[in-house]
């Protein structure tokens, strides 16, 4: 049992494939969508690696940590992600692991 409590500090983990982006077009703001996962984390493009079938989104959060997600490659061009794009990672509660030290 981790023994997690408010203001003990922890790790979270997620696979790169749980990632999702999305990026708000025509005047919307992507935080003001509905999503059914709960983790919505504004973020800014740092980085796309195209590859023949897959994409890899690096984003940067505001605080400077970063995630990467693995997008399929009709997507990424789809969203035309460039570095500097404003853009939402979303994370659904199950694909997070939460781990501590102990």
């Amino acid at each position: 049992m981790l023994a997690l409590f408010a203001g003990s500090e922890q790790m979270t983990c997620c696979s790169a494939l749980a990632v999702r982006v999305c990026q708000a077009k025509g005047g919307r703001s992507a935080m003001t969508l509905q999503f059914s996962a709960r983790n919505r984390l504004q973020a800014t493009v740092k980085a796309v690696k195209l590859g023949d079938v897959m994409a890899e989104v690096t984003v940067a959060l505001p605080d400077g940590q970063e995630l990467v997600a693995a997008i399929t490659r009709t997507s990424a061009e789809s969203l035309q992600l460039q570095p500097g794009d404003q853009v939402v990672a979303i994370i659904k509660s199950t694909e997070v692991m939460v781990g501590k030290e102990i």
